[in-house]
């Protein structure tokens, strides 16, 4: 058997994460910030007697402690130096882990009182051979609350000789008053591109030494994208894709190791959904379904492209938020063009929730599918904000009896349309009924200062616009109302009988605020809002124009039925529905008489859709 270098490196053999494990502060990946700060302190003399290392799994934290204990021990300094030399007997027995005066605790399993006072009897003497005894406890969260109680005396009060390193990935179970007698160092996870640097790194040193690998950079950026910032587990996984492949690692080795699915395969997926080709996208599902990949893991993979297709499309390409090379931005970038934000943002929603779905469910290709459909379907849907502005722009263009016109593009505001002159005597149908008569002020039709209602009518669209500027939830509210009535100080709005919920959302004293300040803003003049709701249409033929009474529920109503009908069939109503893709239904209550043709008797009918 070959043994070990001399020098305390690892044997050839030895995985790669032990075998290019950091020697020095310079070659730790990704925590320049604790580096820093140690190696000030070393070179000050400045050292506390207690760290805490808190942060992810396999970012360097058991790494750095022994490296702070080679700068501290290092035999060629005659004081504690930031620049440990590796090769001296103190420096190499802590890379070895032979060293009496560096000693590593497994928190995980020697966490009880006992194994905390046998640490308090032994730190009490010298060092063997260096200059400080250097404690290492590991996973530190896992010491319980009477060791950490025992040991809290001698955090207090250690002795001069004794330095103690506290490592953890569950920072928030370390008690508060063992946190404050320590110099606190938090770890982040390692960016990609670092991740893959350092990979790099090691396949060029092993080819060097003789072998002959082969890694991709796509296959590295697979690696390091399920490391999850992680630079152990990645080094880990490359040596397992290593053998895998007889020293060739490539990306089919790495699902199938995984589990996982290729990148390509799950931004065709996006890609033909982003198109609106929902069968495109579920053959395209199918080669991952087929190829093994992992449901859970395609949603997850697919969420994260999404996540950096919206950063793009908010951020753009060259946006922080995205930490890939230029060849995946660009793929993002083509992607969020493709879906657009609104796009973006409905399918992360889509899919996110179909994750969850997956999770507790065995029938998971169903789920994904449909999601992927409904991604594509709505790839080009709206937020909320626009479909309440198109809505209230549409509600408005109804009111005035105009035909709607084509709703914005996704992602552009909703045009005001113009309200038509002020209506006839005889008052004209809207979507909401009758529209009310004006009447005229106590002064007279022109109250004051030119104001009339034919003018407060003919200024209602800017009304409208200024309300959606400051909220659209006014201008939806304001849509159906109609002013009727001027005074000196008020304007009167008057709302049609089917929409009491528009009026009682007016009466609100925050809306009524700003439906107060819109009207000064447009009329020049302070007017306070009053509201009313407009009587119900007299039906055609009353008795001296008096409202004819309600008709029994049972009873066929002829002219009712006759005007719905024609509503439900009107231009506008159906544009209303193509706009929003609403269904128009036409139901009658269980056992109600339908309408009987004419000449023809009266015959039930059923529970209608």
């Amino acid at each position: 058997m070959t043994p070990a270098p001399p020098t305390g490196e690892p044997a050839p053999w030895a995985a790669f994460a032990r075998k290019y494990r950091p020697r020095t502060f310079d070659e730790v990946v990704g925590q320049e910030a604790a580096a820093r700060t140690l190696r000030g302190a070393l070179r000050a003399g400045e050292i506390p007697s207690a760290f805490l290392f808190a942060g992810p799994r396999g970012v360097g934290k058991t790494s750095m402690a022994r490296i702070l204990a080679k700068a501290l021990n290092c035999a060629r300094a005659e004081a504690p130096t930031p620049d440990p030399c590796g090769e001296c007997a103190a420096c190499t027995a802590v890379a070895d882990g032979s060293s009496l005066d560096v000693v590593e605790v497994d928190a995980a399993s020697h966490n009880g009182v006992d194994d905390v006072r046998e640490i308090r009897e032994r730190v009490a003497h010298l060092p063997a051979s260096s200059r400080y005894k250097v404690y290492i406890l590991d996973e530190a969260h896992m010491l319980s609350s009477s060791a950490w109680n025992a040991l809290l005396k001698t955090l207090e009060e250690p002795p001069p000789h004794a330095r103690f390193v506290f490592a953890t990935t569950e920072v928030e179970k370390v008690p508060e008053t063992i946190v404050s007698r320590c110099q606190r160092f938090d770890f982040r996870r390692i960016q990609a591109r670092e991740v893959v640097r350092t990979l790099r790194g090691i396949v060029e040193r092993e080819n060097a030494s003789g072998r002959r690998l082969e890694a991709p950079d796509a296959a590295l950026q697979a690696i390091a994208r399920f490391a999850r910032g992680g630079l152990r587990d990645a080094e880990s996984l490359l040596e397992q894709a290593v053998l895998a492949g007889g020293g060739t690692v490539r990306e089919e080795d790495l699902a199938s190791l995984l589990g996982s699915v290729p990148r390509a395969l799950v931004r065709a997926v996006l890609d033909r959904a982003a198109a609106g080709d929902a069968a495109g996208a579920l053959g395209a599902y199918a080669r991952v379904h087929d190829a093994g990949g992992d449901a859970a893991t395609f949603l997850g993979d697919a969420l994260e492209l999404l996540r950096e297709a919206t950063a793009v499309a908010v951020g753009g390409p060259a946006t922080p938020a995205v930490d890939a090379d230029d060849s995946e931005r660009e793929a993002a970038a083509a992607l969020a063009a493709a879906f657009g934000l609104a796009g973006t943002l409905r399918a992360t929603q889509v899919l996110a929730e179909t994750l969850r779905l997956v999770r507790a469910t065995d029938e998971e290709r169903p789920l994904v599918e449909a999601a992927i459909v409904r991604a594509a379907l709505g790839g080009g849907g709206r937020t909320i904000p626009e479909v309440l502005d198109a809505l209230a722009a549409m509600e408005a263009r109804l009111a005035g009896g105009a035909a709607p016109s084509p709703g914005p593009a996704p992602g552009a505001a909703a045009p005001a349309a113009p309200r038509p002159p002020a209506a006839p005597s005889r008052g004209r149908p809207t979507l909401f009924g009758a529209e009310p008569v004006p009447r005229a002020g106590p002064g007279g039709d022109e109250p004051a200062e030119g104001l009339t209602v034919e003018r407060a009518r003919a200024e209602w669209p800017r009304v409208l616009e200024e309300a959606k500027a400051r909220a659209s939830s006014l201008a939806l509210s304001l849509a159906p109302a109609t002013p009727v009535l001027v005074g000196d100080d008020f304007l009167t709005l008057s709302f049609p009988a089917a929409t009491a919920w528009h009026r009682a959302a007016c009466e609100s004293d925050d809306r009524r605020r700003l439906l107060e300040d819109v009207l000064a803003r447009v009329f020049g003049r302070a007017l306070r809002a009053r509201f009313e709701t407009a009587p119900a249409e007299a039906a055609p033929g009353a008795a001296g124009g008096a409202p004819a009474a309600a008709a029994p529920s049972e009873e066929f109503d002829r002219p009712r039925h006759d005007e719905l009908a024609g509503l439900a069939d009107a231009p506008a109503v159906r544009a209303l529905g193509r706009e929003f893709q609403v269904k128009m239904v036409r139901a009658t209550r269980r056992g109600a008489p339908s309408p009987p043709a004419d000449g023809a008797a009266s015959v039930p009918e059923e529970e209608g859709a």
